[in-house]
C-alpha cells in the first residue's frame, strides 16, 4: 500500500482505508444489522411493539452511523430498510395493544340489550 491509498476523514480523523471502504462491513453496520434484525424478529413473532420500537430506533441510528463512514454499504442500507419497517410494525402493534386493552378495561365488551331496560321492562335512555 502506498501512503496516497490512505486520507484522513471524519470528526476524530481516523485513517480510512480505500481499498476497504464497500468491502468489508464495519462494527455499525454489524450492530444496525443485529438491532434492525432483533426489530423484526420482537414485532413479527413476539408482537412486542415497544422493544421492537427501541431496538429499531437504536438500529436506525447505528444504520445511520455506518453509512456516514461508508456510503456503499449494502448491509447498512438493509439495516436501515430492516429498521424501518420494524419501528412501523412496532408502533401499529403497540398502538394496537393499548387500544384493546383501554376498550376492554372500561368494559365496552359487556354490553347487553338488556343492561337498558328499566324494570317495568320499557327502555330507559
Amino acid at each position: 500500500m502506498k501512503k496516497d491509498d490512505f486520507y484522513y476523514g471524519g470528526s476524530d480523523d481516523r485513517i480510512i482505508d480505500e481499498d476497504k471502504i464497500g468491502k468489508t462491513p464495519n462494527d455499525d453496520t454489524i450492530l444496525a444489522i443485529v438491532f434492525s434484525s432483533m426489530s423484526l424478529i420482537l414485532a413479527l413473532c413476539f408482537k412486542s411493539g415497544l422493544f421492537a420500537i427501541i431496538f429499531g430506533v437504536v438500529g436506525y441510528f447505528r444504520s445511520n452511523r455506518a453509512l456516514a463512514f461508508d456510503k456503499k454499504s449494502t448491509l447498512a442500507i438493509i439495516a436501515k430498510i430492516c429498521s424501518l419497517i420494524g419501528i412501523i410494525l412496532g408502533t401499529v402493534f403497540l398502538v394496537t395493544c393499548v387500544s384493546c386493552v383501554s376498550y376492554y378495561q372500561r368494559g365496552y365488551n359487556r354490553f347487553s340489550p338488556n343492561d337498558y331496560r328499566n324494570f317495568n321492562g320499557g327502555w330507559r335512555f
